[in-house]
């Protein structure tokens, strides 16, 4: 994890503060700090990690691993589950309450068991308020591609722009859910996939902080 911040501007700003203090009122430094807060903003970048299981074989019931009888498309959207960064991220762990923009720089995935016995849908993974019980009204912010049966190798996640802009109001509170979901399809006389998944999900983070806030 490292902590980016722009000391030369910074100081500079803090200089012309100090001797606008000296020579001017108050307003006129709450004016000059109006103006040239953006120069004070803190970039922190760092990482936040966290793992899922999908158990394809319960998902799919009684049919897994037989023939299927017709076509079958079944969803599998376990519950969604909420995060706080505050606790989970030791580099935000007093920016509470003093983000101004927060992005998901990446988004890797690595199964860490795979006994899938087809290829894994792609999955959408989704941000939304804390207490979601499913992703309806939640923002989806990347889509993790399919990974193929038995795989453990590393996947990068689509992110989606407009998505995590549509996010922001959840994560700039570092407070949120995260759900995923993915539809499973099998067409008619296919063996229906059974076994079960364990993923690592790491994300990439950029946080901008007001530390005037």
């Amino acid at each position: 994890m490292t902590l980016s911040t722009r000391p030369t501007r910074a100081a500079t700003l803090a200089c012309a503060l100090t001797a606008l203090a000296l020579t001017a009122g108050c307003s006129q430094v709450d004016g000059f700090v109006n103006d040239n807060k953006n120069l004070l903003d803190v970039p922190i970048t760092t990482e936040y990690e966290f793992t899922t299981s999908f158990d394809i074989g319960a998902s799919m019931g009684a049919a897994a691993g037989l023939p299927a009888p017709a076509d079958i498309s079944q969803e599998i959207a376990p519950a969604p589950s909420d995060v706080d960064l505050i606790t989970e991220v030791p580099a935000l762990k007093d920016a509470k309450g003093r983000v101004k923009s927060f992005e998901i720089t990446i988004i890797s995935v690595t199964p860490t068991t795979n006994t899938v016995t087809s290829d894994l849908p792609a999955f959408d993974l989704f941000i939304g308020a804390m207490g979601a019980k499913d992703t309806k009204g939640s923002a989806k912010i990347a889509t993790i591609p399919s990974i193929k049966a038995g795989s453990t190798a590393e996947v990068t996640a689509a992110l989606d722009a407009a998505g995590q802009k549509t996010a922001q109001q959840w994560l700039t509170q570092l407070a949120f859910s995260q759900g995923m979901a993915a539809t499973m399809t099998v067409k008619k006389g296919e063996k229906v996939p059974s076994g079960k998944a364990d993923l690592k999900i790491k994300m990439g983070l950029k946080v901008v902080l007001n530390p005037i806030k």
